[in-house]
This record gives C-alpha cells, structure tokens and sequence, in this order.
C-alpha cells in the first residue's frame, strides 16, 4: 500500500461554548432552566443566587481590573420596568379544593352503612348509636386521608376505620389490590376466591359480602364491576343519616336508577322515546334523571390521583396596551442570578497561583452563564412578540382566527434559523386572553380558500370542534357534511383532512357519537 499525503480543503460550522451553552439553554423548559441553574449554582462557588445572602457582609467588595462585568442587575432591572399584569388576579383566587364538586352521591357514599350486613363490622370512634349517627361525618374526614398515595391506599384507609373480623379483612385486602386506576373490580368472585389461601374456605356468598362493604366506601363507585354497577351504586339511596346534601327531588334519583338498571341499553342508544315508553313517565322527568345520570363520575377512582399534579406556568404573559396585544415575560419563573462580588474582588490580576487561577476560571463561566441566560430571555420575548403582533387576531376572537404561519416566517422576520424558532417555541407556554398555550400551537399550515386566501388549519379544527359540539345527538354531522359545512365557511379541505383533523381532536365518528351513551 502506497502512502501518500492530500491537502482538501472544506467548509465545517463551529461554535463556541458560549453559542453552545446559549443553545441548550434556549431548548429547556422554565422547569429544566431552574434545575441547570441550580447546578449551575452548586458547582460554581463565584454564582449565587440573588436572594443569597452574601458571602462576606462586613468585607470590602472588589472588582479584578481588566475585567468586563455582565450587568448582574438585569433581571432586576427587567422585573421592575416589566410587571406581571396578572400578579394581583392571581393572588385573589384562592386555592382549588379537587374535591369540592363532587356530586352528593359522592359525599355520602360512604356513610351508607346500616345493620344489613348482620352486624359484621361498624364504624369505629362511636361507642352508641346516637354517637355513630352524629359523628359519622367528623369520622370520615378525620380518618379518610384525601391525599392518600394512590386509591388502594386511600380505601385501605376507610377499611382501618371498620371492625371486622380477620377474615373479611384478608378477603378486603385481595379485593383492594384487584382495583384498577378507574376504581372498577377487575375479578369476580371465583376468582377472588382463587387467590385466597384454601385452608380458609371461605364460600361465594361472604366475598359478596366483603364486596358490598368496599362498594359503601368512598370515593361512591368504587369496587363496581362494570359502567353500569358503578352508576348504580352512586344512585342508591343514602343509608345513613340525613345529610344537608341530600338531594330534595328524591323521585328523579329514584327514577334515574331504574333507568340504569332496567333500560341501560335504551340509554346507551340515546333512545329517550323508548325509555319514556318503558317507564310510562312524561319526557321531562326522563330527561332530568337523564341530567342526574350525566352528574355522575364514570370513573370513580380518578379522583383520587396517586401522582402530583403539574402546573403550567407560563413563560410569556399578553397584554392590551393602548390598542395594541403585547408580549412581557414571566420574571418570576426566571432563575435569578448573579456573581459573588466577594469572591471575585479575590482575584489578583498577575497572579498565577492554583486558587487565583480556579477562581479566574469560574468567574469566566458565571459571566458565560449569565450572558446566555440573557440571550435566552431575549430571544424568547422576540420571538414571542412578533407571534402575537401576527396572531392579533387570535386574541381577539379565539382560535377561529388563527392565520397561518409556519416557523420560515418568524426566522425571516427576526433574522433567525428556524431550528432557533422552534427551540424558543418548544415546551414554552404563552399566556392569553383565553387560557395557556404552548407557544409552538400558534404555528399552523395553509389551507385553500374560496376566495384565493387561505386559512389555518388550527381555524379549520377550531370550527369543527365547534360544528361537533352544536350538533344534534341524535343525527351527528359525518366527515361529509363537515366538509360542506366548513365550504360554506369559505375553507376548502377534503374529506380526509377532517377525518385527520377529528382524530386529532379525538372526536369519534359520527356513527360512534350517535350509538354511545348519552351520559359520557
């Protein structure tokens, strides 16, 4: 093999750290920036937070000559000449109960207990009856934690409260591990039988038995074994003492659970004439047990969430400003940092020394940190500012509005690459007149119009949305008439293109929204 040398020359892209770090910064979250801030913190000893006390508070504050200094009061600066308008709505709404708005099924759902179960348990804290009846109530919030881990613990809970025998505790126990996420009973009673140990013998009819106590605890419905069971026991009446929300019209309840126990498929087929029939009573009353049924919680187990809920705080807050939709960012959720003026007024300038040189070195990636922070910040607003000025329209009048605009635009206009947009857009929510959207959703394609314009496909899915919630139940629109229906509209789209658009709204088909059942 002969060996020979080759000069060839070519064109390689290279950035800095800086332009590299600024990169990776601008792709985070709000969520991501504060942890890399705070390591960015734990591992630099010359960056702190602002709100850090300051690492020598009687000694004199330096600054090494012959170097340049980021203005560390910029966020400062930034947070006081841009407020955030909604600080004070947001103040005056006081915190959600999740629990607040269940219906009152739910809240005496697990004081349905009486005798009927031969004595086998009662609740427990009460010595007499009078006792059991007054404070049954206090029993239950004192001793039902809501913010249980998950829904097995949560009922395991309630079942610590009840006195009953080993037996039924170890028949509970296999029933609560048998508890989907939704609250429903995944095994019947063979097989909850199966799983115990046979030394026990224990027959059908007390496993019903055990059943029957779990299906009294709360939240109501849990333990059913189907959709229908689990509107059924929300609909039984209460067995326990009168409770301030009971319901005062006891016949639409009444009625409302024979309709789920006796003509559950005419409801399922929205058939309202043939259950008007069935029960020989007027359409009036059919459709307020109707309402009453649509109150219910098909899926019991879900308020009780075993993981923690996620807010979305939105890194860009909109304002109307002498006529005119302006963007400011949330100060709030940017990290707040600066240099330690003590430690770098150490630095010696001619000094070469290991700890000169270690503090020289970490002053230069504070001041690096810093400057893609605010290049972050600045790119974030830009590009903000200039969504909004081209959706001005969608704050005006919702997502009917929304113009077509794809990432091109924005990097034209600001002088950007696209791969730049669309890390400033990405997992960066924007705040509005009509909730928190991800900054990205303000992009979307151009659809044909019939006046040569054209219009966007959010516009498109935002107006389907609204033909399919107007629509009548009993003759729901198809993928034809929507076409039709957004023709008159002066949007031109193929059928195909709705169906795509529905699934991405996860509107069913239309022969699926007139057979399933009118209560979900």
């Amino acid at each position: 093999m002969k060996q020979s040398l080759q000069l060839r020359l070519r064109r390689q892209l290279s950035m800095s750290p800086q332009q590299l770090q600024a990169t990776r910064l601008l792709q985070l979250s709000s969520s991501d920036l504060r942890l890399e801030a705070q390591q960015a913190v734990e591992g630099n000893p010359l960056l702190e937070f602002e709100d850090a006390p300051s690492a020598e508070p009687g000694e004199a504050i330096g600054k090494a000559a012959d170097e340049t200094y980021v203005d560390e009061t910029y966020y400062g600066a930034a947070r006081q000449a841009d407020q955030d308008p909604y600080a004070q709505a947001r103040a005056d709404i006081p915190p959600a109960d999740p629990y607040a708005e269940r219906n009152d099924s739910r809240a005496h759902g697990p004081r349905a207990l009486d005798s009927g179960f031969g004595g086998r348990y009662w609740r427990g804290g009460a010595d007499r009856p009078q006792d059991r009846a007054a404070g049954i109530e206090a029993d239950i919030d004192n001793n039902a934690d809501k913010s249980a881990d998950n829904l097995a613990a949560y009922v395991r809970s309630q079942l610590a409260t009840l006195h009953i025998n080993e037996t039924d505790a170890l028949i509970a126990e296999v029933i609560v591990d048998a508890l989907d996420e939704r609250g429903y009973l995944c095994l019947d009673v063979e097989e909850i039988m199966a799983a115990l140990p046979p030394r026990l013998a224990i027959g059908a009819d007390e496993v019903r038995v055990v059943i029957n106590i779990v299906q009294h605890l709360d939240p109501a419905g849990v333990g059913a074994r189907s959709l229908r069971e689990c509107l059924m026991l929300q609909l039984r009446p209460s067995r326990g003492p009168k409770s301030a929300q009971e319901p005062l019209n006891h016949t639409t309840r009444l009625l409302a659970l024979e309709i789920v126990e006796r003509h559950f498929d005419a409801l399922c087929r929205h058939d309202e004439a043939a259950i008007a029939r069935r029960t020989r009573r007027p359409p009036g009353d059919i459709r307020a047990a109707i309402a009453r049924i649509q109150s219910l919680n098909p899926r019991p187990g879900g308020i009780i969430d075993s993981a923690p809920t996620e807010y979305i705080i939105p890194d860009v807050w909109t304002r109307k400003t002498g006529g005119r939709w302006r963007a400011t960012l949330n100060r709030d959720i940017t990290p707040r940092l600066r240099v330690n003026e003590y430690y770098a007024g150490l630095i010696r300038r001619a000094d070469d020394s290991r700890d000169n040189l270690f503090l020289k070195n970490n002053l230069r990636e504070a001041r690096r940190f810093l400057k893609s922070l605010a290049r972050r910040d600045d790119t974030l607003l830009r590009v903000a500012a200039e969504i909004v000025e081209r959706q001005s329209g969608f704050f005006e009048l919702g997502a009917k509005a929304m113009r077509p605009l794809l990432l091109k635009d924005i990097a034209l206009a600001l002088d950007m690459h696209e791969s730049t947009i669309s890390r400033a857009t990405t997992q960066k929510y924007m705040h509005t007149p009509h909730g928190v959207f991800e900054i990205k959703s303000f992009f979307s394609g151009r659809l044909g119009a019939a006046d040569g314009g054209g219009h966007s496909s959010a516009a498109a899915r935002a107006l389907i949305k609204k033909l399919v919630h107007a629509e009548d139940t009993r003759e729901p629109l198809s993928d034809d008439r929507l076409v039709r229906l957004l023709a008159r509209k002066g949007i031109k789209v193929a059928r195909r293109t709705v169906a795509k658009y529905r699934q991405r709204l996860r509107i069913p088909p239309s022969h699926q929204r007139r057979s399933r059942a009118m209560i979900f």
